[in-house]
């Protein structure tokens, strides 16, 4: 796994500012400022300085922070309604049991009739007049805000309608047209309203940017506005920092077959062909829990777990380890120290999960390419470290899958079982097979951007190729050339 540059991708000096609006931005506990955060430190290196307009995370004061890579404004927030959501809050947590019942008069209140365009609303007015402030001190070229929440969309438009500066609206997942989750007739209120706000509000941008192709489509007929793709991706500096880093296909240090799910776990997930074809794996092949696990890693919600004990794992549950939320360096340990890395998908054919590309990296990189065919990579990858989703929707995942050779999208529980099976026969054989017989494939030496340029790839493959350019440098270039044309 290695950088691939696109033509003349090459460090300049920074000659343009870009205010980047994000509520979610580090120490921010939630995924969604990764994306960002990569855009942060990698736009400089295509001519754009990043000014970022955040959410103060630690205390309630206007902050001004100066680093090496851009400056950051952060602001004080206020609970919109924090009587009602603090309520909300110590139902689920003090009686779990009750709190889907419980919370449902205020949910219905909530989401109907207060939170537009969401809960994070409260953030407008101190962001709003720190933009303009911004705006004033600093010469910005364009604006880009990142959500969800949604309310970054509307603060960037406001400034973008008082200012006139050009506005990129980034979605790292769909508003209106979210189809993962089934609509209630009890939420019709809060769709038509969402729905006035979207349009209201980012048919004003320039343009807007969209995670898959499916979706930006689908935004496109909704806004009239042209949109771009950039997936979620994997940045390239959290694995070669790892000291343990190695990406050898075969595990042979392990002794147990290891499966695990890294990050959240959402309702609209589906586990059921998943763990009904685990069952029939173990019971059929008589292993025992020394033998086989599956860990979730940092899953998060206590109702979903509550769900999945009481439920799915009921047969199973003395091979499922579950361990708390971990720092993200940790948490691709977990995943180098995995046999096969689980998805659970939905309904939407357009979602790409953000563990995906980094299950990607660590899929990848350790095969050696040269003059070697699609049918023999796929061959070599089916010896090692591979991603397994259920159930099969026909969408963005499996031709991703499909395409670089690293797992396979699997829909009924049988199908799980058979190749949970063959997966571990060629578990045991690595196992039994001699230390000194085993290749120590390493990954390939990177030395980025060194001499102003990004190098090319050492390792030449269509199956590479496919999964460098979701390297986080290679997105934000992609970014910036978005970022040149609508200045």
């Amino acid at each position: 796994m290695t950088i691939r540059p696109s033509d003349n991708m090459t460090i300049r000096p920074l000659d343009k500012k870009v205010l980047v609006i994000c509520y979610h931005y580090p120490p921010s506990p939630h995924a969604t400022p990764y994306p960002t955060r990569s855009w942060v430190k990698y736009l400089p290196k295509f001519g754009w300085q990043p000014i970022v307009l955040t959410r103060n995370w630690n205390t309630d004061t206007y902050v001004k922070d100066i680093n090496t890579n851009c400056i950051v404004y952060k602001t004080p927030y206020k609970e919109y309604f924090g009587k009602i959501v603090k309520l909300q809050q110590t139902i689920r947590l003090k009686i779990p049991l009750k709190a889907g019942l419980l919370n449902k008069p205020l949910n219905f209140i909530l989401l109907n009739f207060i939170f537009h365009p969401d809960s994070e609303r409260g953030w407008y007015p101190y962001a709003y007049r720190a933009g303009l402030s911004i705006i004033k001190e600093h010469p910005i070229s364009v604006i880009l805000s990142v959500g969800a929440p949604w309310t970054d969309h509307w603060i960037a438009s406001n400034l973008h309608k008082r200012t006139g500066i050009p506005w990129i609206a980034d979605y790292r997942d769909p508003w209106t047209q979210d189809i993962s989750i089934k609509r209630s007739k009890k939420w019709f209120i809060r769709d038509k309203v969402h729905r006035v706000i979207e349009k209201k509000n980012c048919q004003s941008a320039s343009c807007f940017i969209h995670a898959s192709k499916i979706w930006t489509n689908q935004l496109s007929q909704l806004l009239g506005i042209k949109g771009h793709t950039i997936p979620n991706g994997f940045d390239p500096e959290d694995f070669t920092n790892l000291p343990e880093y190695n990406l050898r296909l075969n595990l042979t240090n392990s002794e147990i077959f290891t499966l695990s799910y890294i990050g959240t776990l959402h309702f609209t997930q589906k586990l059921d062909v998943f763990f009904i074809g685990f069952k029939e794996f173990i019971l059929e092949n008589r292993i025992s829990p020394e033998n086989c696990k599956i860990r979730f890693v940092g899953t998060g919600s206590i109702e979903i777990l509550h769900n999945l004990r009481s439920n799915l794992f009921k047969s199973v549950d003395r091979y499922v380890e579950f361990i708390p939320c971990v720092p993200k360096n940790e948490a691709i340990k977990y995943m180098l120290q995995s046999h096969v890395l689980l998805l659970f998908l939905n309904d939407d054919r357009g979602w790409y999960p953000t563990k995906l590309f980094e299950y990607l990296a660590c899929c990848s990189g350790p095969v050696p390419m040269q003059n070697i065919s699609g049918a023999e990579t796929k061959k070599l990858r089916q010896g090692g470290r591979q991603i397994l989703a259920t159930p099969d929707n026909g969408g963005v995942v499996k031709e991703l899958l499909d395409e670089t050779h690293s797992g396979i999208t699997l829909n009924t529980s049988s199908e799980v079982a058979n190749w949970l099976k063959e997966k571990y026969k060629n578990f045991i054989a690595q196992s039994d097979a001699n230390p000194n017989d085993k290749p120590q494939i390493l990954p390939p030496q990177r030395d980025p951007e060194k001499s102003g340029t990004i190098p090319k790839s050492n390792m030449e493959h269509p199956a590479m190729a496919v999964i460098d350019k979701f390297s986080r440098v290679i997105q934000t270039h992609k970014l910036a050339q978005i970022l040149n044309y609508e200045s």
